[in-house]
């Protein structure tokens, strides 16, 4: 299923409460980008349970504006000509925002996450339902193994780190191996510290051989690891992490869009060759989460994630 992410598409009702009014179409449109990136839009987007230190259900979501927060960044991405794909959200899922969770896409299989907390187990039924009907093959990660997806997995073209500790267990990484046995794991890191229950709030890639990262979210072997497999290393201030997770991000050819970020981080980022384009988070990250977290992007075999965005 695909829809149009056009402002147009998206309203505010009479009571003020915002929905989206998606157009399905029958064909994908031509594009002069064909990066296929899925999400799944904030309909039943709430916190009602606390799984991690950033989720208190007493501070309320504002659900218009974590809506608006949500469009303006999908219409960014669609500028850019990626090809959008939206997968339904389910009430009872507050969770399925964060769709980077979900699993990996790569060429036309789909490894379906397997959740530790049990608030968010049932997600996985939708999504293997969700990309069956896209006509994948769907592999499940053997019992008992945990993979929360691209949660904990960061990959730039065949080069990826694996976290663990938290949430992902090294039998879910087995899982992982199998279903892209190209892919080159350059780091297997720990996780020690429960504000970075996800890889993805602690590191990222910016190209393949330049990472943002908080080397106190790791321990000492990891940072080593980390240290010895990446040339070029952007270390993110304390503020930096806790104000705007300026780990989750996203990052497409130079720029890197992101909840927002110091002086310093960004003009250590121009220095790399990097620009920040920031899209404000704040509704998000009530539910421990930023931009990279909301999105999906297939990768495709047999070397390099599809043109090359930052996982």
């Amino acid at each position: 299923m695909r829809y149009s992410a056009e402002k147009s598409k998206f309203s505010v009702t009479h009571d003020g409460s915002l929905f989206a009014r998606m157009r399905r179409v029958d064909c994908f449109a031509e594009s002069t980008m064909t990066t296929r990136t899925f999400l799944c839009p904030p309909t039943f987007y709430d916190v009602t349970y606390s799984i991690n230190p950033y989720m208190d259900p007493s501070v309320k979501v504002d659900r218009v504006l974590a809506w608006r927060q949500w469009v303006r960044f999908v219409d960014a991405l669609e500028r850019r000509g990626l090809d959008l794909q939206f997968i339904e959200p389910r009430d009872g899922c507050p969770d399925m925002v964060f769709l980077g969770d979900a699993g990996l896409v790569l060429g036309d299989r789909f490894l379906c996450s397997r959740f530790r907390h049990r608030e968010r187990q049932p997600e996985a039924d939708h999504y293997t339902r969700a990309f069956a009907d896209l006509g994948y093959q769907v592999i499940q990660p053997p019992s008992p193994a945990v993979l929360e997806g691209l949660g904990d997995v960061t990959i730039w073209g065949n080069r990826a780190i694996l976290g663990y500790g938290q949430r992902s267990d090294r039998a879910g990484f087995d899982a992982f191996r199998r279903f892209a046995p190209f892919v080159d794991v350059i780091a297997e890191v720990e996780l020690p510290d429960p504000r970075f229950y996800h890889l993805a709030t602690a590191i990222a890639f910016l190209d393949e051989d330049t990472i943002i990262y908080y080397p106190d979210a790791f321990t000492r072997s990891g940072r080593s690891q980390i240290e010895r497999a990446v040339g070029r290393r952007i270390a993110v201030s304390e503020r930096d992490i806790l104000d705007h997770q300026a780990c989750n991000c996203l990052v497409l050819g130079d720029t890197v869009m992101m909840d927002g970020c110091s002086s310093g981080l960004e003009r250590q980022l121009a220095g790399c060759g990097f620009r920040v384009e920031t899209y404000p988070m704040s509704e998000f990250k009530k539910g421990g989460g930023s931009l990279r977290c909301l999105v999906l992007p297939a990768l495709s075999e047999p070397v390099h994630a599809t043109l090359e965005i930052a996982s």
